[in-house]
């Protein structure tokens, strides 16, 4: 997230993934984990494979690509669109 909004730039060209990220993965997760008894969700248990860790990768642009990827496959998995589709259902979060 931080890579997203390194540069006023990049925020204003990456938007989508940013609100994305926040609205819709980010307060899913939080929902997900504080009503974990009552959801029986398993969005956390999709993305893990999904998260990568920019900080090995030397050069910004790299850590772009790899993070505009990432989210354009997260975005495209069914069972994610799934679960966050059943949280709000129980809990309306910001689109």
């Amino acid at each position: 997230m931080l890579s997203l909004n390194s540069t006023k730039e990049i925020r204003d060209s990456e938007k989508d993934y940013i609100e994305y990220l926040d609205n819709q993965i980010i307060n899913a997760l939080v929902f997900e984990q504080y009503f974990k008894d009552i959801l029986n969700t398993k969005l956390l248990e999709i993305i893990t494979p999904y998260l990568i860790d920019i900080n090995c990768i030397k050069h910004e642009d790299e850590k772009l690509v790899s993070l505009q990827t990432t989210m354009t496959k997260m975005q495209s998995n069914s069972s994610i669109k799934n679960e966050i589709k059943g949280i709000q259902s129980r809990f309306p979060l910001s689109s």
